[in-house]
């Protein structure tokens, strides 16, 4: 059967089973609980499962039998709405619930033109290559692009691509999420990001952090003079290295000065008031795996209809984009949310929420999915390395210019080997 983008639904007897022990005795009957000072309630009596948090109604994306996905924490699945709903309970941390999302006040777009062709490419290396000066001047120059606001600038673009691309995940243009342009719109993101940094200092590349292998929590990639650490109990605030808020890392874009910690619960994202970094880091095995990872480098199909979060769900699987992205999986992996979406899912925190490149780790993770997707593109070179060729409906075509910007198409993005290069 296939899975269904809508509020989560099912018939009142099979709603039963997904409620815990405690809801059985009043059969499929309407389930009510204080978590953590909110009302969740779940009705199943109408023929189908209505989850509210204090009388909101929560939209839940339902991906697979035991497989729901809340708004609030887009590559956290749970196996039952319950789960689904106390998990956006952790996430709402005190917010209000707005009747509609309040205006927003982030930082214009960068939009710059497209980014210029060195010389010679450079080179990205994996994070465990780079020497000890190479470490620091990567940190100093990220700490500047902060300083200019280039850093947080880049952080608004994501916010709002990541929002409007939820907010329509059934019907609407996307751009840079549940879309076959999510790769080649990273990619100039990336550049664009680089390129900041390359101007502070021209030795300075992106490196990336290879998840299949480096998964342990005492990595050096988050020691004290690189990313810092995890965040501490309660609050998960950084308190560790260069981005910890005593060190003087402040987030920005999602700070609102309103008193009220605000996202909107059913994809209306808003504001946020901490302007502290945070991290939960997960047990490792929360990372996918490397047989998971060539599973899906041996696809040969880019894509395929309907160009969503649906994608090569069935035999042959025939898009490797969706994959790689997180939401298909093969029969043998047990959890959604795989690759691209499971190192989300490790770190937590910020990460885990549109917006995730307020955590510089955002930068090495998606450097890598770049990497993963040029290793695709040298291992099939005779397939076409994006799809659609001309627009479908709601997605870019191959030479549609990527918005924000509009300074580059997927086809300008196919070939990374003009900017740079990867160390293996």
């Amino acid at each position: 059967m296939r899975r269904r983008d809508v509020i989560v639904t099912a018939t009142a007897a099979g709603a039963a089973a997904l409620l815990p022990a405690a809801a059985g005795s009043r059969g499929p009957g309407p389930y009510t609980e204080r978590y953590l000072g909110r009302t969740i309630r779940i009705d199943a009596s109408q023929g189908r499962t209505r989850v509210t948090v204090d009388g909101r109604e929560l939209h839940l994306m339902r991906m697979g039998e035991g497989a729901y996905l809340s708004p609030l924490c887009h590559y956290g699945f749970d196996r039952t709405p319950l789960a689904a709903a106390r998990r956006a309970v952790r996430r709402l941390r005190g917010a209000r619930l707005l009747p509609a999302p309040p205006p927003r006040s982030w930082p214009e777009p960068v939009v710059p033109t497209g980014p210029v062709v060195p010389g010679r490419p450079h080179v990205r290396k994996n994070h465990l290559a780079l020497t000890a000066q190479e470490r620091r001047r990567f940190v100093r120059a990220v700490l500047e692009a902060k300083r200019s606001g280039v850093y947080d600038a880049l952080v608004a673009v994501h916010v709002r691509a990541n929002s409007h691309d939820y907010i329509h995940r059934d019907h609407g243009l996307r751009t840079a999420h549940l879309t076959p342009s999510l790769l080649p719109w990273h990619r100039q993101f990336l550049l664009y990001f680089e390129r900041a940094l390359r101007a502070i200092d021209p030795a300075v590349t992106l490196p990336y952090w290879d998840w299949t292998s480096d998964r342990g929590r005492d990595s050096p990639l988050w020691a004290d003079d690189f990313m810092g650490g995890d965040g501490r109990p309660g609050d998960r605030q950084v308190t560790s290295g260069p981005f910890a808020r005593r060190n003087g890392w402040r987030l920005r874009v999602n700070a609102r000065p309103t008193g009220h910690d605000v996202e909107w619960a059913n994809g209306y994202y808003t504001q946020d008031d901490r302007d502290f970094l945070t991290r939960a880091l997960r047990p490792s095995g929360a990372l996918s795996t490397a047989r998971q990872l060539e599973a899906a480098l041996a696809l040969p199909v880019y894509d395929c209809p309907p160009w969503n979060h649906l994608s090569g769900e069935e035999p042959p699987y025939p898009s490797f984009r969706n994959h790689l992205e997180g939401y298909a999986k093969f029969p043998w992996e047990r959890d959604w949310g795989k690759l691209h979406g499971s190192a989300h899912v490790f770190v937590g925190g910020h990460m885990e929420f549109l917006a995730s490149p307020n955590d510089p780790v955002f930068f090495l993770h998606h450097c890598f999915v770049d990497k993963v997707w040029a290793d695709w593109q040298r291992r099939n070179p005779g397939v076409p390395h994006y799809l659609p060729l001309e627009p479908a409906e709601d997605v870019p075509g191959l030479h549609t210019p990527l918005s924000p910007w509009h300074t580059m198409t997927p086809a300008d993005l196919l070939d990374h080997t003009p900017y740079y290069r990867y160390d293996a």
